[in-house]
């Protein structure tokens, strides 16, 4: 009853059928009227020569459809209920009599799906506001649908900062993801971020399309989903309501060591308004929704203990300590520190202050997690959410919205930032980070009817995302003052609590401050002719993008990483804190755009769709679409790239090519330690033109009960516009003093004291390259399904579909001009040792995805609705991301190989995913047969139950060794058994003993997401009481229950092999949450 069978292209739906009368024989020219029961609004048609009619661009909602003919009766089906995209098959019968004689039949809602081809899912608003959702955000339903996975852990698209983002569906990345507001992009270009977050109330419903869409639509190549904010109607209505939670009745996360829940306390509150402000012609819509949260959230880590801080480290726990001091040039090797105890007066007082600000241990009796805390979270949002419609005619309509999305937050760690209830940081005083986000959405929608069979729609609008990002403890001179640390933040407006990087080990950071700003113009035209048995539509989409950027990492980023505490290089780091402790760093660095940086471009798409019914049971859907995108440029040239043939960094023509110094403003002459060259080209690559996407389906009702439905298409892809973001964090314009060992990597040259004096200023010889010169290819998925539907009764439905896609082109995070592994300087190993290291983008990618995928659906009658929804599937590819996850890296391990080394299962591999979602109205009261009068039917009547309880197999990822033995980079190491265990538990969840540190200049030979996290169990519940105050007056009593049992479903453990706590299980998801609401409505 969630899943409507049709998924189409816009923000209307499409009636279609056939006029026979009582021996089947098809009537041509017969007059069809659909009238819309809630606004009065009809649109009219007639039956072609085979008896056919189309009616086009719809607006969704409750509707009469009748047939007039001279010498017949007129035959009317009502409360015909249409919903987004949806293609309606309603077919009548005429039978002889007099025109004024009307004969009248209760509509039912089609179930099959017997003119189109693709896959995807209509969820009305009903089960949007009755179902039971975490925080009530409604994309979390779109994981009803088959083969749509939840986000994978870890990344910047799971959770932005705890509000759900995103989905990954049928093989595809969640960057390519496509959410549209009434047909207008509702994302964020920049990361490919939801932009506004409408409120349950305020959505009328929303369709999700996941395979093989119309070629109408314009995508990234991932899951597309749009939704439809409500209408006012001829009469009003309105919501009010408070949905309210506090930690009294919540469960305690897997990993709390208080004896209680940490406090936690929400308020959703809010309401609507709708009506008409001229009947049958203009009507209106306003909803307001708040958010206020304050909880405290937990969070696990590894932090020194008492004896680790006092400078004593027990051999058996940390291994020998050697003294970075007693380096011999001819052995390679240092002497071990007397009875593994570093002297008081050899313990550098930054890092003793520094530790004065880390959460000593709380829970000693496990190492692997000594650390838990519960530090202050508050998240604070307000929507608002409008639409406004006209009938200037019958002809001509106007849709205008407009949705703002405000938002101001404070989280304790940057890991927390997750959002899944546990994560590392948490620390009481430093660390974490605030927000200050606002997004907003307009859209309009102008329909002209020329006749009945030929329309015309202008669809515009626009996308704005506001996003300002600082630290916790900003405008805090640590650095500068505090510690003293040359050439460290001293702007009050920038500095805050640095990054700090001891490998092993949990340290609190802060260190950036991210303001940025990014808009999307879009108009798009689509005419629809409908002329015998074609449905054709064809139009164009433009969208111009701009954006404006300032990214600074001021306070500095310190690492230690055991390098000098160990017998020797060969030998393999020692323990990563007693270096930190002595103050010995591996590298410092910090970095800041000079100047804002300002991106801007433009995309086009044209496309033809025809919808052609060869024969009354056979259907073909075929389209054709061409996207091209215009390479972005900076306003001031302010971006770089790099040659691969000649060595060449290259600029626009016109690029400032000056340093700027940040703190003062002053310039002066940039005289590059590398060759460079110009071009007139401002966006530095050719876009790629070859974008072609022809689109094939058909629909065969093989009976009146069975349908056959499949399609391939291919679907382009377009990346998020980061990538050209990050090419201005070059030289000149990126600020980027930093230094690292300069002398011999074996000899600690870089303290708290030297900090960054000597420090390269401006000039790194570190690139970012946003897209190839020449030859770039634009990543593209083939889709392709084949299916049937049958339906068991007239409101159940059984559907089962073979789903599959390939992706190409696909982009990989990996570095250019590396350094080969060896011995010595790696700079000096690179095949052009004036550069440096160039963060690139590899474009060679390939991804597989094939999947079984089952769903059976009862609509909602007699009191019950569900859906129970099953897929089996395997997703492989090169990177699931462009910039990597949790679990699965930040990108290729070696440069030299990426299609060898990086092939393996999806970061988002799911293998098993089940979904059971309901609503059950108790079959006590009026209208039930029992209980129906009396006090017995005012307790016992208007109880509902509803749930989803989904459960999946866990997320595959990749172990990493932290260190890189092999002189050049990477990560993994050498695997010597299979990893996995039959009896894991969260101390021991893979077999550690398997994986060892890769020989010495060696790749390690372990593969991309070759173990997995445990399985996923989900159970949520609601159970709520209607009153009916008075005919119409409603207040409605819920009790919601999100993972009602408390099960502990746990995030991947802990993969880095140098870690004391590698593979043990750290993080749990959210524990139970109680929530009670009061709505009342009319």
């Amino acid at each position: 009853f969630v899943l409507s069978p049709r998924y189409g292209q816009t923000s209307t739906a499409t009636i279609v059928g056939t006029v026979t009368d009582q021996t089947g024989a098809v009537i041509p020219g017969a007059e069809i009227t659909a009238t819309h029961v809630d606004t009065g609004r009809v649109r009219v048609t007639a039956t072609n020569e085979r008896g056919d009619y189309t009616l086009t661009n719809v607006a969704i909602g409750r509707y009469n459809v009748a047939a007039l003919l001279e010498g017949f009766s007129r035959q009317e089906v009502s409360d015909i209920v249409l919903q987004l995209d949806q293609t309606a098959r309603v077919n009548l019968e005429l039978r002889p009599g007099e025109v004024t004689e009307i004969v009248t039949v209760e509509g039912t809602a089609p179930v099959l799906a017997s003119d189109t081809s693709d896959v995807g899912g209509v969820i009305e608003n009903t089960q949007i506001v009755e179902l039971p959702l975490n925080k009530r955000e409604f994309l979390q339903l779109a994981l009803l649908q088959p083969g749509v996975v939840p986000p994978m852990p870890g990344t910047f698209l799971e959770r932005n900062q705890g509000q759900f983002t995103s989905v990954a569906a049928m093989g595809t990345r969640q960057e390519y993801q496509q959410v549209s507001l009434h047909g207008i992009t509702n994302m964020d270009p920049q990361n490919n971020n939801l932009a506004v977050r409408p409120n349950v109330e305020a959505v009328q419903e929303f369709k999700i399309q996941t395979s093989n869409y119309s070629a109408e639509l314009p995508t990234k190549g991932g899951v597309v989903v749009n939704l439809v904010i409500k209408s006012g109607t001829n009469k009003l209505h309105s919501t009010i309501y408070e949905f309210f939670r506090n930690s009294e009745l919540d469960g305690r996360n897997f990993f709390s060591i208080l004896p209680y829940s940490p406090p936690y306390r929400q308020n959703q509150f809010g309401g609507t308004v709708g009506g008409p402000i001229v009947k049958n012609k203009t009507f209106g819509f306003f909803a307001f929704e708040g958010l206020r949260t304050r909880e405290a959230r937990t969070a696990v880590n590894i932090v020194p203990d008492a004896e680790q801080r006092n400078g004593v480290f027990d051999p058996a726990k940390f291994g020998i300590i050697h003294d970075p001091l007693t380096f011999n040039p001819e052995t390679r090797e240092r002497m071990p520190f007397p009875n593994n105890t570093i002297p008081r007066d050899r313990v550098h007082p930054v890092s003793a202050d520094i530790m004065t600000f880390v959460d000593p241990v709380n829970n000693p009796g496990d190492p692997a997690r000594n650390l838990v805390t519960n530090a202050s979270a508050r998240d604070d949002i307000n929507q608002y959410n409008g639409r406004f419609d006209h009938l200037f005619s019958e002809n001509d309509t106007l849709m205008f919205s407009y949705n703002i999305t405000d938002r101001k937050s404070a989280f304790p760690s940057v890991g927390g930032v997750s959002g899944v209830g546990t994560g590392t940081g948490g620390f009481q005083d430093v660390g974490g980070a605030r927000f200050d986000d606002r997004s907003q959405h307009m859209s309009f929608a102008y329909t002209h009817i020329f006749s009945p069979n030929v329309l015309n729609e202008i669809r515009g609008g626009f996308v704005r995302y506001q996003h300002n990002e600082i630290g916790r403890n900003q405008g805090t001179l640590f650095e500068a003052e505090r510690w003293g640390i040359p050439g460290s933040e001293n702007r009050e407006r920038f500095a805050a609590w640095p990054t700090l990087r001891v490998t092993g080990y949990n340290f609190p950071s802060e260190g950036r401050t991210s303001i940025y700003w990014n808009s999307v113009y879009q108009l798009a035209n689509s005419f629809t002719w409908n002329k015998g048995n074609h449905s054709m539509k064809m139009g164009w989409s433009g969208q111009l993008i701009n954006g404006f950027l300032q990214f600074c990492f001021c306070p500095g980023s310190y690492s230690a990483s055991g390098q000098y505490t160990g017998l020797s290089q060969a030998a393999g780091p020692g323990d990563a804190f007693a270096q930190f402790l002595l103050g010995d760093l591996n590298g410092v660095s910090k970095w800041e755009v000079f100047d804002s940086n300002y991106l801007y471009g433009q995309q086009h798409g044209i496309y033809f769709q025809d919808d052609w019914k060869i024969t009354p049971k056979l259907t073909l859907n075929l389209g054709m679409r061409y996207d091209y995108a215009q390479p972005l440029k900076d306003k001031q040239d302010r971006v770089a790239s790099w040659d691969p043939a000649t060595g060449e960094v290259i600029y626009p023509d016109n690029a400032p090519l000056v340093i700027k110094d940040p703190n003062t403003g002053a310039t002066s002459p940039f005289n590059p330690p590398f060759p460079y060259r110009t071009t007139p080209n401002r966006g530095l690559y050719q876009a790629d033109k070859m974008n072609l996407a022809p689109r094939f389906g058909y629909a065969y009702q093989i009976s009146n009960k069975t349908v056959s439905r499949g399609a391939f298409g291919i679907f382009n892809g377009m990346n998020p516009t980061r990538h050209e973001s990050l090419s201005s964090f070059s030289s000149p314009f990126l600020f980027f003093p930093s230094q690292g060992p300069n002398i011999d990597p074996e000899v600690p040259t870089i303290n708290w004291d030297v900090g960054f004096t000597g420090a390269a200023r401006s000039i790194s010889t570190t690139l970012w390259k946003a897209r190839p010169l020449f030859g770039l290819k634009n990543p593209y998925i083939m889709m392709w399904n084949q299916g049937f539907q049958h339906t068991l009764k007239d409101d159940l439905l059984l559907d089962v579909a073979y789903v599959g896609s390939a992706g190409r082109q696909q982009t990989v995070f990996y570095g250019e001009n590396i350094c080969p592994p060896g011995p010595g300087n790696c700079q000096q190993r690179r095949p052009y040792n004036k550069v440096g290291l160039v963060r690139s983008f590899y474009t060679g990618g390939n991804s597989s995805y094939h999947s079984l995928q089952a769903r059976l659906e009862k609509r909602f009658s007699q009191g019950v609705g569900f859906a129970l929804s099953y897929t089996v599937s395997k997703s492989i590819d090169h990177a699931s991301t462009d910039v990597g996850s949790q679990g699965d890296g930040s990108g290729a391990e070696n440069p030299f190989d990426v299609h060898g080394s990086q092939r393996g299962v999806s970061a988002f591999d799911i293998p098993q995913r089940l979904v059971f979602n309901y609503v059950w109205e108790l079959p006590w009261g009026p209208g039930h047969g029992m209980f129906e009068t009396g006090p017995a039917s005012y307790i016992l009547g208007g109880w509902q139950l509803t749930g989803i309880i989904a459960l999946q197999s866990g997320y595959p990822f990749t172990v990493s060794h932290g260190s890189r033995t092999n002189g050049a980079g990477g990560g993994r190491p050498d695997r010597t058994c299979d990893g996995r265990l039959s009896n894991p538990s969260l101390n021991r969840w893979f077999d550690t003993d398997c994986f060892a540190l890769p020989g010495l200049f060696q790749w390690g030979n372990a593969g991309r997401n070759i173990v997995r996290a445990d399985g996923n169990v989900s159970i949520d519940v609601g159970l709520y009481k209607n009153f009916m105050l008075t005919e119409e007056l409603r207040l409605q009593f819920r009790a919601e229950a999100f993972n009602l049992p408390n099960h502990a479903n746990f995030s991947i453990p802990n993969r880095n092999m140098r870690s004391g706590g590698r593979g043990v299980v750290t993080q749990a998801f959210e524990p139970r949450r109680i929530q009670f609401s009061l709505k009342l409505s009319f």
